[in-house]
């Protein structure tokens, strides 16, 4: 059966993402402009995981209450979806010379993984 609460969600992930996004950029920049690239990505990222994990789990998948549980498989989620985009980036490489046309071919992939990794992994079984 399907609920109403489900109506929606994919379009909701895609523009809470967009937003979490750009709000990560602009602090990416933000971060650039006084610290090291490391900690200015490492923070901007941190941000993005803050963000996500919240947004993700209360506005797209309706979670009640978020557990630490739940903040566990996220964070794993979005290590794993690093790894990915790195190793795939690498992997396209062997048949793109362009790492940035590599880098763009992997974001739907991401998004992909992303969305059934939340969907059916971190809030599966708070998903109302």
């Amino acid at each position: 059966m399907i609920k109403i609460f489900n109506k929606g969600r994919k379009r909701r992930f895609l523009i809470f993402g967009l937003i979490n996004l750009i709000i990560t950029i602009l602090f990416l920049q933000l971060f650039l402009l006084i610290l090291p690239i490391f900690f200015s990505t490492l923070l901007s990222q941190a941000i993005n995981i803050l963000i996500g994990f919240v947004v993700y789990g209360k506005k797209v998948f309706k979670v009640k209450r978020l557990k630490k549980e739940n903040a566990s498989k996220y964070i794993f989620l979005a290590i794993f979806l690093w790894l990915t985009n790195w190793y795939g980036i690498i992997f396209l490489l062997n048949f793109l010379l362009n790492r940035y046309i590599c880098a763009l071919i992997m974001v739907p992939i991401q998004v992909l993984i992303s969305y059934c990794g939340q969907r059916f992994y971190v809030f599966k079984d708070q998903i109302v």
